[in-house]
């Protein structure tokens, strides 16, 4: 009987020849394409087509094409005949195993290998296999990097372990052959660690009672126990509520409660918005807040300056600034110009008196729209003397002297 074979998914010739082992069953050759793939190759099977074995490759695809016939030798087994088209009739036989088969075995790191980030580790591993070979890296069997390709096949790389490199003991080194890619082994898993700080360098060994820790350059960090001061030596024990701080002789500081005044004894708790400051008792001095005049209380600033000094609501006396006036030319001829920077067009009328007081002249200017932005004023009309102008805003005035001169 005959049965189908699911994994056999074209066959263009088949074969039997004589079985692997004495009384097993015959060997099947076919020509053909298994599931799953594509290529029509040369197969054979010792185990009833459960497995198949490819014994042909790329440099046989010719014999693939001029194939007609194929049979199978019936004493010998692994040989088996392909008749071509104009090729004659080809051969092929079992090859005899290899007496010494190509082999990389990775001698370091071991299993208990400590690799330093920043630091140089020499990777190594026996072999007998000629070419050159690519050295990758895996963590938890995930592929990370590829370490160096090509390597010559000498048995040895120092590799440059990078500072970023992620701490961690599931490592392993793949050392892999690259013109027979098939021969590569895997190194134990190894531990990837900071690593240690140069000796001298500045560290904290966590020990609140040593001085000077330092790293000892085997990722250790140690101090010095200091010497205590005398029992009696001023310090501060950084308590603020006590006086008189000294060392007890055991490196300890401390000082006495100081007492509290009596509630009601007069203090300054240092906030310039309160007043009548009084202890508490409690060594709390505190006081009460001033409440602060309206918004819109006339005050006193202290600003000569200013004019219109008010409250602002937040116990806060401000006035509004006189503005820089200036009278040009002067002495003057004929007209005079009056200046008063940002706030010229809040100047509403200007006033003209001599040198006893009595006002010579007064005028009461149009709106700022209706008038040129610098303000002339005709004074060729007035004796030659010293004046002084009156100059009138809306919240302030300024008077400023001048000289006609005929």
């Amino acid at each position: 009987t005959w049965s189908a074979l699911q994994n056999v998914k074209e066959a263009k010739a088949l074969a039997i020849g004589k079985e692997k082992t004495p009384g097993g069953y015959p060997t099947i050759y076919i020509l053909g394409k298994l599931e799953n793939t594509t290529d029509l190759l040369f197969y054979r099977s010792t185990d009833q087509g459960a497995t198949w074995e490819t014994i042909s490759d790329t440099n046989t695809y010719f014999l693939e094409a001029q194939m007609r016939k194929i049979a199978a030798d019936q004493n010998e087994f692994g040989k088996f005949y392909i008749g071509t088209s104009g090729l004659g009739v080809w051969y092929g036989t079992e090859q005899a195993p290899d007496p010494d088969p190509d082999f990389i075995e990775i001698t370091a790191p071991t299993l208990v290998e400590q690799v330093s980030r920043g630091t140089d580790f020499d990777i190594t591993w026996n072999t007998n296999m000629a070419g050159n070979v690519r050295v990758v890296l895996f963590k938890g069997g995930i592929y990370v990097d590829q370490i160096e390709f090509p390597v010559p096949n000498n048995g040895s790389y120092t590799w440059s372990v990078p500072n970023d490199l992620v701490v961690g003991d599931d490592y392993q080194i793949r050392v892999r052959g690259i013109e027979n890619d098939a021969i590569d082994d895997y190194s134990e898993f190894f531990s990837v660690i900071n690593s240690c700080p140069a000796i001298g360098t500045t560290c904290d060994d966590g020990d609140p009672n040593t001085i000077n820790d330092v790293e000892d350059g085997n990722c250790n960090c140690a101090g010095e126990i200091p010497t205590c001061p005398d029992a009696g030596t001023t310090c501060d024990d950084g308590n603020p509520d006590t006086i008189n701080d000294v060392e007890d002789g055991n490196c300890n500081c401390a000082g006495e409660v100081e007492q509290c005044p009596i509630a009601g004894t007069t203090c300054d708790d240092g906030d310039l918005n309160t007043t009548n400051d009084v202890e508490d008792g409690n060594c709390n001095c505190a006081g009460e807040f001033e409440q602060c005049p309206a918004i819109g209380t006339a005050c006193d600033d202290g600003d000569p300056s200013t004019i219109k000094d008010m409250e602002d609501g937040n116990c806060n006396c401000e006035g509004s600034a006189v503005p820089e006036v200036l009278i040009h030319p002067n002495p003057a001829t004929n007209r005079i110009q009056i200046e008063a920077g940002k706030r010229q067009d809040d100047i509403k009328k200007v006033s003209i008196y001599n040198a006893s007081g009595a006002m010579a002249k007064s005028i009461v200017l149009p709106l700022p729209e209706d008038r040129a932005s610098i303000i002339s004023i005709n004074v060729s009309d007035l004796a030659t003397g010293v004046y002084f102008c009156k100059i009138h805003g809306t919240d302030w005035q300024s008077i400023k002297l001048f000289i006609i001169a005929k």
